[in-house]
């Protein structure tokens, strides 16, 4: 990409929307790798709170200005371009699937692996295009997740990966998939239908189900990369800041990680697709958050920012609507799973979290596991508060919700409090694993996808909406 190329590419997304989203994914990473970064000596609840103090500064500053400040310039995006080269070292290195071949002395692991950083780092000192890089980081990142999945079986990888497959072969056989599992320890299935179906087709075909996991990733990027060239200058869609992004995102080793051992991506895809759809005040946003909700809880956290800019966008009777379309698709979804086994479909999907004399608090007992993890968690059950966690969640949801509709529920808004929400509601989750965080590191991608559009086209859209960031002045009239 030439300079030139460049400074019109970095026009288009705000410099402190592209340095939040690096902060957000910095913090995530190192807080989920504290082998890798060598801060074992330091964990405990104090590591994870000094974690929770960060990401909730990063999450204020996500909901500051209204303006998105000086564009990021192409000094930015070089360096930015160096990131996939660093990542995919260090993710070969840190990866827990990869530590067998280093022990094993596997030359052509390491070959194809310094091959891969070779490449990488030629493509940035040749300050190629974004979506070249973004091209060869999705090859690094498919071979170094091909290579993980072969060193062990998802069987082997912990309990969730597991605990679908089971809740698929119960469903191809006729039964209920919620009821309780043996891991060997009894566990109910926790999650909403649309999250384990999603491996159905892998289960049924007999395919190892990460590939599904990889699928939904990509699903991720792709709608990412759509959000932020669609309207666009002609042309731009090649050299978009959020392509480096990207290309990051799908190299770093926490990612390699969680797409390995958990069954979280299905609810990325769906929550990124809510956020992309609301920010563009699409026709079909009703029917994502919709989708979410029948995927992720975490649609709940979303659901009241996008009910705000549907009365702004399309009145208090579009917003009926639209509500009642979401609903409809969400009971579609779920209803026939919760009329056939009611009473363990809520064990498993509200009480078995949710009831702190369960779950949570017979895994702080046996493990204390999450005081080591981003979150307040740790701090509040080591100090006997943990009570308080969900009014801390309910009141962080509740106040971000307020001060949107007081900025005027703007659609330029809508992500950045999606951010903001994320992050806020987790830190405060009595249960903490690291991947939770992964939804507010991908609402920092869209949020630099909604940011990356083109100048003339977001003026005139303000123009049209009267949205100057200020006091709310009602739905925008249509002809």
């Amino acid at each position: 990409m030439t300079p030139d190329e460049q400074s019109t590419a970095a026009a288009l997304v705000p410099r402190r929307t592209l340095l939040l989203a690096v902060a957000l994914g910095a913090i995530v990473d190192v807080s989920s790798n504290l082998a890798f970064y060598g801060l074992t000596w330091a964990r405990g609840a104090a590591l994870g709170t000094i974690f929770a103090v960060a990401l909730a500064a990063v999450a204020l500053a996500w909901v500051g200005p209204p303006r998105g400040g000086p564009p990021a310039g192409s000094t930015l995006l070089r360096l930015l371009a160096f990131l996939p080269p660093i990542l995919v070292g260090a993710s070969a290195i840190a990866g827990y699937g990869t530590r067998p071949a280093l022990a094993g002395g596997e030359p052509a692991f390491w070959a194809v692996g310094l091959a891969a950083v070779a490449l990488l780092a030629a493509l940035a000192f040749a300050r190629a295009r974004p979506a070249t890089i973004a091209g060869a980081a999705l090859a690094a990142g498919l071979g170094l997740r091909a290579f993980t999945f072969s060193r062990a079986g998802p069987a082997a990888t912990g309990d969730m990966l597991p605990l679908v497959i089971e809740a698929g072969q119960r469903l191809l056989h006729g039964q209920s998939p919620y009821g309780v599992y043996e891991m060997p320890w009894r566990l109910p299935l926790t999650y909403l239908p649309l999250t384990w179906l999603t491996y159905l087709p892998a289960v049924a075909l007999h395919v190892d189900p990460r590939w599904m996991s990889v699928l939904c990733e990509l699903a991720v990027a792709a709608v990412i990369v759509r959000s932020a060239t669609r309207g666009g200058p002609a042309g731009g869609a090649s050299d978009h800041p959020i392509l480096l992004l990207l290309a990051a995102w799908y190299l770093l080793p926490s990612s390699l990680e969680w797409v390995r051992i958990t069954a979280a991506p299905p609810s990325w895809a769906a929550l990124a697709l809510v956020l992309v759809t609301a920010a563009r005040d699409a026709p079909s946003a009703p029917v994502a958050l919709g989708v979410a909700a029948a995927t992720t809880p975490l649609a709940a956290v979303l659901a009241p920012l996008v009910v705000l800019r549907w009365v702004r966008q399309r009145g208090w009777g579009g917003t009926l609507r639209a509500a009642a379309l979401a609903i409809a698709v969400a009971a579609l979804l779920v209803a026939p799973f919760f009329l056939w086994a009611p009473r363990s479909f809520v064990d498993g999907t509200v009480l078995w979290f949710n009831d702190l004399d369960r779950y949570p608090r017979l895994r702080w007992r046996e493990a204390r596991t999450w005081r080591e993890y981003a979150g307040l968690s740790g701090l509040l059950w080591q100090l006997g508060r943990e009570r308080w966690l969900k009014p801390l969640q309910g009141a962080a949801v509740l106040a971000l919700a307020l001060f949107y509709r007081r900025r005027g529920s703007p659609a330029a808004a809508l992500v950045p409090f999606g951010v903001a929400s994320l992050v806020l509601f987790m830190i405060a989750n009595p249960v903490v694993w690291a991947y939770y965080h992964a939804p507010a590191v991908i609402a920092g991608l869209v949020a630099v996808a909604a940011a990356a559009r083109d100048p003339v086209r977001e003026h005139r859209c303000r123009e049209a909406e009267g949205d100057d960031g200020g006091a709310h002045r009602g739905p925008t009239r249509r002809n």
